[in-house]
């Protein structure tokens, strides 16, 4: 799951409800990934912290957000 997390995010109940819903998925389900997509500098909630998160805030390379969203390396090495 893709999460894309904004200041609009955190105060969206529709969002939140899906963030807890993958949360709780994800308890059962190992498979299930949760990746945070952070859009601006809104802090993201305690329990997703720990994981990795990609940073889009303004000036983010889209193309490096992809590429460790795939867990491939830089197109360097």
């Amino acid at each position: 799951m893709l999460l894309f997390w904004s200041k609009n995010a955190a105060e969206s109940t529709w969002v939140n409800t899906e963030m807890e819903t993958a949360l709780t998925r994800k308890l059962s389900d190992s498979s299930v990934r949760i990746i945070p997509m952070r859009l601006d500098d809104a802090p993201l909630p305690a329990l997703l912290r720990p994981l990795m998160y990609v940073p889009l805030e303004d000036g983010a390379n889209v193309n490096e957000a992809v590429r460790r969203i795939l867990g491939i390396g830089s197109q360097t090495s």
